[in-house]
């Protein structure tokens, strides 16, 4: 039985017209490339879930309902948690695409209410989608992000209590390979927690990606992931009141990462204490008092020399070719349950919460206690008389996953990990991918563009975001939230490929962002979206190296050009190209504001071939294509020439942008028009509303006129281009 995605993609696909056939084949080889075929693994593992799972939809609050949930949504007790809204869907198509390629669909999907999980069904037949009538206290200061975030932990831990194994996953991960294959297999099988860490080689934790398996349901990793959520809320309760008490700010570690690694120190020293609270918390960090509890606690903590453990473990030779060494790091902690000995000394920052334990937290442990009558009691770690006891219970291993199996895409996809022709293999060379963030679009986190990533690296999987958003799969079509515009499909200007080519013979970057200039002016004039060109890596301002000078093996660090450019193979996996990073800035893109060349080149595939033309000429991919002036493609110079030449008196004649702005505007019939050249056209006076168009788009796109990110002089050009 297909499961409901890939029986939509299926449908979809059949309403075409039989040219469609090509379109669906192409597009599953150009853009799932490097998926797994399904029935090797979870095979193997006892774990193929498509078609084994039930629909659900309910709020989850109620421990019954919880329970129909995890049994309708589960496999052989696996479950997969992903919270997500109904909007910035693109992610979550990605995710889910893959995870039935992998033949998994043990998913719950956690969202805000009732009307988020209908939309989210309407979209996904047949997933399971659940909510919570939870809600902080009004003036919380909780961002509503965070909230859904902090629910997805609060479901996880209760769940496992109930013995469930959990993989909570943020929606911008990708799995090259299956990641059961290495979790149910030594070394780790043996840790309870495995956890992404936040960069390769730290104790820092990533909250986006953790597994918990075989967990005691009164053990330290439950203790852990209970006391990460009751310690939010009993901070939370009354509106922070107890941490303004203490001269800190609200909100304090709202954030799940935060209040997870806030926590961590606890199950390994043996004594539930703060982290970084006393620092991070307060409103200026300049406190002397308040820094010296900070300090005094990193010293009790002792992170690198007491508590995290390091080991080595022979690699097995079907992993040789992702660890790329004979044996590979293990960095992990031995989780004991704490007990504050019934003290809370003054140099560590005294207690951790206020006296009393008000309405949230109460509600909480009622939740859990109804949740599982029969499960053990946790014991109460302020109760110094129980110290023995939690002493008794039996530890547990965390362990942060090896950078090797997965990290984000700043440290392996950015350096051609993510694929193969980059990486110089027959797959990926990182099984398990986060894009988590895109460091140098100008936005810090940028996660409205996290398809860029996997666009550049060749895995998106087309098919399945046209199951979903129709024709609306492109960054120009939606708004910085990812909801649809009313125009799907825009009609876009390029450069032919000669005009592209040259790009690499420019002195400098500022060169190239004055032909980006020239481009947004033509495209603004023409009423089209342009595309932001990429540059041969061979161009002295990218890499610097001719196409023979690339290394034979893994990129590593220093390898690429500068932290500036993504790399990438072209579509004819011929050459490598430079993409600007900066041009992933959502004001770069969103609302009709421009498209990567990697959306250009499924928007040539698809909607050129949807649209009935004849295939020669644009079904094919751009240096493939000759434009044939007149048809879909147009050179300005000579209009400019022509202008120059008129003969007429002084004052008659018209405008050279409202010349061209005919010429453009001719041929709007053609989804793509070509540029045989890229001058300098000035927008006409008489026209003031296209001006001011071009100006918020220079002033917003940053790529175009700035050499970094900020609004200074020296990083940008100021005033404005004209």
């Amino acid at each position: 039985m297909q499961s409901a995605l890939l029986f939509t993609v299926v449908v979809y696909c059949i309403i075409f017209r039989a040219n469609s056939a090509v379109l669906h084949h192409t597009d599953l080889q150009n853009s799932s490339k490097h998926f797994l075929h399904p029935h090797l693994r979870c095979q193997q593992l006892h774990l193929c879930s498509s078609g084994h799972v039930k629909p659900f939809l309910g709020d989850i609050f109620d421990g019954p309902v919880l329970e129909n949930a995890l049994q309708a949504r589960s496999f052989n007790k696996e479950l997969i948690l992903i919270a997500n809204s109904l909007y910035k869907l693109g992610g979550l198509i990605q995710l889910l695409s893959n995870l039935e390629t992998l033949g998994y669909a043990h998913v719950l999907l956690l969202s805000y209410n009732r009307e988020e999980c209908e939309g989210l069904l309407a979209l996904f037949p047949g997933i399971g989608c659940a909510w919570t009538r939870f809600a902080f206290d009004e003036e919380s200061g909780v961002e509503e992000r965070f909230l859904l975030w902090f629910l997805r932990y609060k479901t996880m831990i209760r769940a496992v209590r109930l013995g469930y194994n959990v993989l909570m996953t943020d929606n911008d991960v990708v799995f090259f390979e299956d990641p059961y294959s290495f979790f149910k297999r030594p070394p780790f099988s043996h840790f309870v927690v495995l956890n992404q860490q936040e960069w390769p080689d730290s104790h820092i934790a990533n909250g986006g990606f953790i597994y918990i398996q075989n967990a005691r349901p009164d053990g330290p990793a439950v203790w852990l992931f209970v006391e990460a959520t009751d310690r939010l809320l009993r901070h939370a309760d009354n509106r922070w009141s107890w941490i303004k008490s203490l001269g800190l700010e609200s909100p304090c570690n709202a954030m799940d990462q935060t209040m997870l690694n806030e926590v961590l120190p606890s199950v390994v020293t043996g004594r539930p204490v703060w982290r970084d609270a006393w620092k991070d918390c307060q409103p200026d960090e300049k406190d002397p008092k308040l820094l010296s509890r900070h300090e005094a606690v990193q010293k009790f903590i002792n992170w690198d020399d007491k508590q995290t453990k390091v080991s080595a473990w022979p690699t097995p030779h079907e992993w040789l070719y992702f660890v790329g060494e004979d044996s590979f790091q293990l960095r992990y902690l031995n989780m004991t349950y704490p007990n504050n000995q019934g003290v809370w000394p003054s140099e560590l920052g005294g207690p951790l919460y206020p006296p009393d334990r008000a309405r949230l937290s109460t509600q909480f442990h009622e939740q859990l206690r109804l949740d599982c009558p029969s499960c053990p009691v946790l014991l109460d770690h302020e109760d110094g008389s129980l110290a023995a006891a939690a002493a008794a219970v039996p530890s547990e291993g965390y362990l942060f996953l090896p950078p090797w199996l997965i990290t984000s895409w700043w440290y392996k996809g950015r350096l051609g990990m993510w694929d193969a022709h980059l990486c110089h293999g027959p797959k990926p060379r990182s099984p398990l991918g986060h894009v988590h963030w895109v460091q140098n679009a100008c936005e810090f986190h940028a996660n409205s563009v996290k398809a860029i990533p996997l666009m550049a690296s060749w895995h998106y999987n087309w098919t399945a975001a046209h199951a979903v958003q129709g024709d609306h799969v492109y960054l120009a079509s939606q708004d910085t939230h990812g909801k649809p515009l009313e125009t799907p499909v825009p009609h876009i200007i390029a450069l032919a490929p000669a005009v592209q080519a040259s790009l690499a013979h420019l002195p400098d970057y500022a060169a190239m962002q004055l032909m980006m200039q020239h481009l947004a002016k033509l495209a603004i004039l023409s009423g089209r979206v342009p595309v932001w060109p990429t540059v041969d890596c061979s161009a002295s301002y990218a890499a610097n190296k001719t196409q023979h000078d690339w290394l034979p093996a893994p990129f590593k660090d220093g390898a690429l050009p500068t932290t500036d450019w993504i790399v990438y193979f072209d579509h004819n996996w011929k050459n490598h190209m430079c993409h600007r990073m900066q041009l992933d800035e959502p004001e770069c893109l969103f609302e009709g504001r421009g498209m990567t060349v990697w959306e250009l080149e499924h928007y040539k595939m698809h909607h050129i071939l949807k649209s009935g033309l004849e295939a020669e000429g644009t079904a094919l991919s751009v240096s493939d294509v000759h434009p044939k002036a007149g048809l879909n493609a147009v050179a300005v110079g000579p209009y400019i020439h022509l202008w120059r030449n008129q003969s007429s008196p002084v004052g008659e004649r018209r405008p050279l942008g409202e010349i061209v702005r005919e010429i453009l505007v001719q041929h709007e019939a053609q989804p793509v028009l070509w540029l045989l050249d890229l001058p300098d056209i000035h927008i006409p006076p008489s026209l003031p509303e296209l001006q001011e168009q071009y100006e918020d788009l220079i002033q917003g796109c940053r790529a175009l006129h700035c050499s970094g990110c900020g609004d200074n002089d020296d990083q940008c050009s100021w005033p404005l281009p004209e």
